[in-house]
């Protein structure tokens, strides 16, 4: 299997000695496991390498002669950016079931380290932890609190008590093949970037702290031999079955890294850093196109209509084992209601207000929250079914979801629908509303879990309601109340300090403790944006940047190789864009959960960076590929499902494969479609961005603007095609030019703007 490079190696030396960071040294290691007793290392060898830019040495090991050439490439003196190459090459003898690794050691090291690999690993995942079953809830009362610390599943992980401490990854198991740390007491950031393997398959990435935590080794290998153990769906315990390879005379093997050094000051620093090297590689990042997002809707929505609709008056969540249960928020619910409302037919629409009728107030239970979820229209659960002791337990992000999505369907629908229809509606969500508010100023936080019957916060901290300040402008805005931003910016001010300022955020889904994720994340992006949006505060601006690069960290930059014979291999998948779920749940999903990303466009009409354009067109344009379809089936789904897991790891399904479920990424589709410009120019700099599944250039014709937009699918395109003019940083919220553009399957238009 070829790999394509993710760095590109300059030739140019600018001194003879090493450039590694003081305290670092880079050795080679060479292991032997007995793949009987699930990879035990048999025979292990470390050599430190010379200091010198270029070298070649040799190694004996047990029965074989190693031939080690390093070349040491600095690129800029100034950046501190250094690329590695070491060559093994097996001379003389064999080496079965060998792997080799490049391992840089620091002898500085110190527990305060920020250790990070995007989508897999913050702050070294050094959290209390518990080994429960998928899908976890906290067992043990003492667990169970107001202030209680953050707790997560037994994943990859540095120790926070004594004992081992090493997290083992494949170069899948994170969005980005690298790791690196943010060192806190010297300002300095460190990444690893490297590829995704060679020759032998995917590479290994290691870290592993000494007994005593002052010293580490990073480590990167080929073939990956994680060893006695690998990570299984909330499991860090499952045996491992990696293969390691059978060396023989004249085989050969390189691995190649690039190191970045670099003042952060702080971890959001830490963070600008990877957003400036992960945009270099998203404005380069193509796709396929081949399902416009109005044809992408269209299918959705007719399968909303024929599988999610529960006669007793709801579009249910579970499309294929049956349509019984339906959600407020999170993946289902409310949000599904918003997307189908903003481009639904006549006949969608009046499920839409059938489903408030009943659900506006019947959803909400005594607390003033929503239920947790109900059965047939009737049978209101909370909880877990399969643990008892959460039976009344209401994941407060679900609530939060439901009551911004509420909001702001209300708002379309109060322009069309009588006063008096919407009234009821309308008592029912100032319930909710005054509810939060209640909870805010008895607890000054929101928690994750909350008791469905009394509004009691039962597992505190999180920030799984990220999203309710923006939920609660709109509330000010739709019931005219300014009082209500008072507590919006609070609740800003708490997540901003006590998540954004540390490097991550927790509790977005129900199904994963308070592993760091990506949906707490983009939904205080939503609230920052929001707040900026009502009062043009330069401090919710740039929390709304930090949080943006953030959660950036999510997003694969790249697209994965996958084996040929997986499903997604088959399908010629392309992985750049899609956002990866939680520490637990290692897979990207085709889209946010459940969210367009409209707040990334709005921080660009704010801000001008356009690596927030980039971030969003990438995340727009892998969507389309994951819709299944008639001509086009994935895993066996029906026409216009999509299944949320896109795995390049072997975390649950194994690398390439798909449950075949039909899934939130659906609602992320539909928002895609109706809330996103398909086609994005700003005319004052003659910038064109294309998200849709559509080709298009602009031109300069007597002292007009051309806009050409061809269609390479083989179905019809309906494209929104939204224009600004002269913008600013304070003009941002300017009425722009919109219009709707219909190019027929494989053809071309072109029109003057």
């Amino acid at each position: 299997m070829k790999f394509s490079l993710i760095v590109l190696f300059a030739f140019c030396f600018l001194s003879a000695k090493t450039q590694l960071p003081q305290g670092w040294e880079l050795s080679i290691g060479i292991k032997q496991y007995d793949a009987n007793k699930y990879n035990e290392i048999i025979h292990s060898f470390k050599q430190q390498l010379s200091t010198q830019k270029q070298s070649n040495q040799l190694t004996k090991t047990l029965d074989a002669l190693w031939e080690i050439e390093k070349t040491e490439i600095q690129l800029s003196e100034k950046e501190k950016i250094t690329d590695f190459s070491i060559h093994f090459l097996l001379k003389k003898g064999t080496s079965p079931q060998t792997s080799v690794s490049t391992i840089f050691q620091i002898s500085d090291w110190s527990v305060r380290n920020f250790v990070f690999t995007p989508g897999s690993t913050y702050a070294g995942n050094r959290f209390e932890s518990r080994n429960i079953d998928y899908s976890p809830r906290l067992m043990h009362p003492k667990d169970v609190g107001l202030t209680i610390p953050a707790i997560i599943t037994d994943v990859p992980r540095l120790n926070i008590h004594d004992g081992p401490s090493r997290i083992q990854l494949t170069s899948g198991s994170a969005a980005w093949p690298c790791i690196g740390y943010w060192d806190s007491s010297k300002s300095t950031g460190y990444l690893i970037v490297t590829t995704q393997g060679n020759e032998l398959g995917d590479f290994g990435i290691e870290i592993e702290e000494n007994r005593f935590r002052n010293v580490a080794s990073i480590s990167i290998s080929a073939p990956h031999v994680r060893q006695p153990y690998r990570y299984f769906i909330a499991n860090n315990h499952y045996p491992s079955t990696d293969e390691a390879h059978n060396f023989k005379t004249g085989d050969s093997i390189t691995i190649s890294c690039r190191l970045h050094t670099f003042p952060a000051e702080t971890i959001a620093a830490f963070y600008d850093y990877y957003f400036q090297l992960q945009g270099q590689m998203l404005q380069e990042l193509t796709f396929t196109k081949q399902l416009p997002f109005s044809k992408a809707y269209e299918l959705i929505e007719a399968k909303y209509n024929q599988m999610n609709w529960n006669n007793a008056g709801f579009y249910a969540m579970d499309a294929l084992n049956n349509n019984r249960n339906w959600k407020p928020g999170w993946v289902s619910g409310m949000p599904a209601a918003y997307a189908l409302w903003l481009g639904g037919a006549d006949s969608t629409r009046q499920r839409i207000i059938k489903q408030n009728d009943w659900a506006l107030p019947d959803a909400i239970a005594p607390s003033g929250f929503f239920y947790e979820r109900g059965m047939d229209g009737k049978q209101w659960i909370g909880g877990d079914l399969s643990k008892f002791h959460t039976h009344n337990w209401h994941l407060i992000r679900s609530s939060a979801d439901a009551l911004y999505y509420s909001l702001k369907l209300l708002k379309q629908q109060s322009a069309v629908l009588p006063p008096i229809q919407i009234q009821r509606w309308n008592n029912a969500i100032k319930t909710v509303v005054n509810t939060f508010i209640r909870t805010w100023k008895r607890y000054g936080q929101f928690g994750q879990f909350v008791n469905s019957q009394t509004g009691e916060i039962i597992v505190g901290g999180s920030a799984s309601a990220g999203i309710i300040s923006a939920a609660l402008v709109e509330a000010a805005d739709y019931f005219d109340d300014s009082s209500y931003l008072h507590v919006a910016k609070d609740a800003a001010l708490y997540f901003y300090k006590n998540f954004i300022s540390k490097g991550y955020t927790t509790g977005g889904p129900g199904d994963a403790l308070q592993n760091p994720d990506s949906e707490s994340c983009y939904a205080l992006l939503e609230s920052f944006v929001a707040l900026y949006e009502k009062d043009e505060n330069l401090q919710w601006l740039e929390y709304a940047e930090e949080t943006a690069k953030l959660f950036a960290t999510w997003v694969m930059p790249y697209h994965y190789q996958f084996p040929l014979t997986s499903t997604l291999g088959q399908l010629k998948a392309e992985t750049g864009g899609t956002v990866w779920a939680n520490t637990q749940n290692r897979h990207g999903g085709p889209g946010i959960c459940t969210a367009s990303g409209l707040a990334f466009f709005k921080l660009y009409r704010a801000t001008g960076n356009k690596t927030y354009m980039h971030l969003l067109r990438v995340i727009a344009q892998t969507i389309p590929q994951y819709v299944s379809r008639n001509d086009r089936p994935i895993k066996e789904l029906p026409a216009g499902c999509i299944d949320e897991r896109i795995s390049t790891c072997d975390w649950y399904e194994g690398i390439g494969e798909m449950t075949g479920i039909s899934t939130w990424a659906e609602i992320s589709m539909m928002l895609t479609a109706k809330e996103l410009p398909g086609i994005y120019i700003r005319n004052d700099k003659s910038e064109l961005y294309i998200l849709d599944h559509v080709n298009a250039s602009l031109t300069k014709k007597n002292r007009k603007t051309m806009l050409t937009i061809s269609n390479p699918t083989k179905f019809p395109a309906q494209v929104f095609v939204f224009i600004d003019e002269n913008l600013t940083s304070t003009a941002y919220k300017n009425d722009p030019k919109i219009i709707i553009v219909e190019v027929a399957a494989n053809r071309s238009r072109k029109l003057y703007l």
